[in-house]
This record gives C-alpha cells, structure tokens and sequence, in this order.
C-alpha cells in the first residue's frame, strides 16, 4: 500500500495522461541524473547496467566529487566494470557538475587514455541526452582533439597521457590512473620499474 504521500502510477494518468506523465517521469530521470553518477551512467548509455560492486563504486566516487575523499585505489578482475565507470563516464559528470574541473587521464599506454579522453568529449559533444542533464555545457570548437580538449570557455578540460609522458604544467582537479602497468612482463621488468617508480620496495610496519 503507497503511503499518503506517495503517488501511483495510475493516480498520475487520471490526473494527467500517457504523455504528461511521461513528460515527469523524464524529468525525474534528469534530475537524478544530475545528482547520482548511476542514474547518470543510465541515462546516457540504455545498456548500461548496475551491480552491487559498481554501485560501491559509484557511491566512493560520488564521495570523492563532493570532496569528502581524496584518494582511491581501485581493485577489481578484468572486465568488471571498473574503467568504463571511473574512466569512460565519472570524468564527464563532474565536468557536467562543474566545469571550471580540470581532469587528466593516464594509462599504460597512451592510446587507452586517449580512448577515455574521447569517450568522454563524445558523450559531452554528441550524446543527444548530454543537453537535457547539462544544457550549458559544451565541448569547445576549437580545442577538441583526443589528448586535449576543452569546454567551451576553458583553455583545457580534459589532458590524456600514457605513463611516463611528461604533463608537467597541467594542473588536474581529477587524476585518474587507469592500468598504469600493462601486463605481469611489464610489472617485473627492471627498466620499467627503475623508469616509473613502480618497483616494489622493503616495506615496514604491522598488518
């Protein structure tokens, strides 16, 4: 039984119709999308589909755009979603929420950043839904290409790089470090450890 306050579904179409009730229930949808990454998530990508993990996962970067967590380390199995939600769609949605966000995204290798970096400027440029949530931002038209790009009225939104090339003078908002090694060879290699600093060291302290 709906309490006093709640409203059916069939209460909403004898007061309104098919059409206007669809009209709010679209509306709620953006809204909630400007709030919550998940309803985001949805709303822009119809097969994109939640889980209890990706849900944990939203709800700590939820935290960490409200700036009450600056720091995660991410661990999860090969393809269980953790790089479509953090590198393919949070970027995007903090920038929707604030645009002044400066956000680099880094990878093993530069293509894979570079991927990211073009999934989100997509999503911002062409996805038809992207005007409804956030309709005063935009993707500039003179800065937009796959490691940098920028909204309208921003030098630069957006930088991506693969590890070890060199963002020295681009501040970041948001730094995602997306599978900096790219397989177990690379992780024991010498020469790649002595380059990035991802050498394993004596560790000291209690568990």
């Amino acid at each position: 039984m709906p309490s006093s306050q709640e409203v059916t579904q069939e209460e909403l179409l004898l007061d309104f119709g098919v059409a206007e009730v669809e009209q709010l229930q679209q509306a709620s949808e953006i809204v909630l999308a400007r709030r919550e990454l998940l309803c985001y998530s949805q709303l822009i990508d119809q097969s994109y589909q939640r889980a209890p993990h990706i849900e944990l996962t939203a709800a700590l970067l939820e935290a960490i755009e409200r700036n009450e967590q600056k720091h995660a380390i991410i661990i999860m199995p090969p393809r269980h979603g953790k790089s479509e939600l953090v590198s393919g769609k949070f970027p995007s949605w903090c920038l929707g929420r604030n645009p002044d966000r400066k956000v680099i995204l880094s990878s093993y290798g530069a293509q894979l950043a570079e991927a990211f970096s073009v999934q989100n400027r997509d999503t911002i440029a062409a996805n038809p839904v992207w005007p409804l949530i956030f309709p005063e931002v935009s993707v500039s038209a003179t800065v937009r290409s796959q490691n940098k790009w920028a909204l309208h009225g921003q030098r630069e939104s957006v930088i991506a790089a693969g590890v070890g090339v060199a963002v020295t003078g681009f501040g970041a908002w948001l730094f995602v470090i997306d599978d900096p090694i790219k397989n177990f060879e690379e992780a024991t290699s010498s020469p790649f450890a002595t380059s990035t600093g991802t050498g394993t060291a004596p560790w000291r302290g209690h568990a």
